[in-house]
């Protein structure tokens, strides 16, 4: 078989000695080759090669390829220009590929080009086709839609504020932040809530500073509590994307500690909202949710168990670890009663009852819980406290090493207003 393809091989270029020695008497340039695309590709697809001297035309070139210790593989071009040939790689170099372990593998061919003359020289080993088993055409790509940032349906060029974030296109060209990104710094916070707040922050109507010290949208800031309401810009930016529904004017900014102007606080069952007691609610005093628990109770206050271990650092942990409420949801556990009225550790008694020291057993619970009040022991992530005999408290009494509160005639600290 090996003798018959050479006889053919040689066959073919008998064929084109004739018309070559004319070529050569009439001084035709060479067929040179100056790069081949893609690099690789596989059996079926079409190889452009680029260079110069070809012959434009279909089937006016030969592509010869050749791998390394085989013999070459003769190819008529489908069509070609003087700069620019493509052709298709034929299956007949499929038996050329490696093969390993009954697995066909890719290899570099070398490629010549054969006009009237043959090309001067094969193609480097480095800037050869590497042919693969199979096709690698893909499908070709859908025609570019109309840019649409937010994946609405509508163009941006029909939309001021590409990107959702209530900054026109505009006024994010004159900040420099992205007008097809939200939030530009990506910590977080979107860019029209941080500009929003820092205006709330200026206290004046001019166009956003632009600089620090404000929420800005150029800079990741979104652990910062700007307003010192106790809350951190990420967590009044949630507040607002929740239960502000993404609108103007802002519900909560962190440029202001009484967001929408002074709310006057509530009287009666509710006075314990008024943690600063100065008759008006700051963000932080607040109740989002609308679970009977303010914001700053959930978020940072008595309701987390962190709180209880900075201001009462005697109270060692229970050893039972009870889930903390989420101060953006008024039901965290699901199971169907508020937060304020939910009861985290068992005990009987309410989260509303326990969360303070100094202002026990807040209406309407003082008469309900009042054999708790005089012990002046609450503590929501400790079913002993208030009551040592409840239904959740442990039933031993454990060693002193391994002892939690209550501990008879420990006062609590004046700085701990909750």
């Amino acid at each position: 078989m090996s003798r018959r393809l050479a006889v053919i091989s040689l066959a073919s270029l008998a064929l084109l000695a004739a018309p070559a020695a004319a070529a050569l008497a009439a001084g035709d340039p060479l067929p040179t080759i100056r790069s081949v695309k893609p690099a690789s590709l596989g059996i079926g697809d079409v190889l452009t090669i680029s260079g110069s001297n070809f012959r434009p035309g279909r089937g006016k070139n030969i592509v010869v390829f050749k791998r390394d210790g085989s013999r070459a593989v003769f190819v008529r071009a489908a069509e070609a220009t003087q700069t620019e040939i493509k052709v298709k790689v034929p299956a007949k170099l499929a038996p050329f590929l490696p093969h390993s372990k009954g697995v066909t593998r890719s290899a570099r061919f070398r490629v010549r080009v054969l006009t009237t003359r043959l090309g001067i020289r094969f193609t480097g080993l480095a800037a050869s086709p590497r042919i693969l088993p199979g096709s690698t055409t893909t499908p070709p790509p859908p025609p570019p839609e109309a840019a649409d940032c937010d994946r609405d349906g509508t163009p941006n060029k029909s939309e001021t504020d590409d990107d959702n974030d209530l900054l026109t296109d505009d006024r994010e060209g004159q900040l420099k932040t992205n007008p097809c990104l939200a939030d530009t710094d990506e910590d977080g916070v979107e860019d029209g809530w941080e500009y929003f707040s820092a205006l709330d922050l200026n206290s004046v109507a001019i166009p956003y500073p632009g600089k620090r010290p404000f929420p800005n949208p150029l800079f990741k800031d979104s652990e910062v509590d700007f307003d010192g309401d106790g809350l951190l810009a990420r967590e009044e930016f949630a507040a607002w994307v929740k239960y502000g529904k993404h609108a103007l004017p802002l519900n909560y900014s962190d440029g202001t500690q009484t967001t929408g102007g002074p709310l006057p606080a509530p009287i009666g069952d509710l006075a314990y909202f008024d943690i600063r007691v100065n008759a008006v609610l700051s963000d932080e005093e607040k109740d989002v949710d609308g679970d009977g628990l303010t914001n700053m109770d959930e978020a940072h206050g008595p309701m987390t168990s962190a709180w209880w271990g900075v201001w009462y650092k005697d109270e060692k942990a229970y050893y039972e670890v009870y889930a903390e409420p989420d101060w953006l949801d008024p039901d965290t556990d699901g199971d169907g009663v508020l937060d304020g009225a939910d009861d985290q550790d068992h005990d009987d008694v309410p989260n509303v009852a326990e969360r303070s020291r100094s202002r026990l057993m807040d209406p309407p619970y003082t008469s309900l819980f009042a054999p708790y009040t005089l012990a002046k022991r609450v503590q929501p992530f400790n079913p002993c406290l208030p009551n040592q005999t409840s239904r959740t408290c442990k039933s031993y009494t454990p060693s002193p090493s391994d002892a939690w509160p209550p501990f008879d005639g420990k006062a609590a600290p004046a700085a701990a207003v909750w």
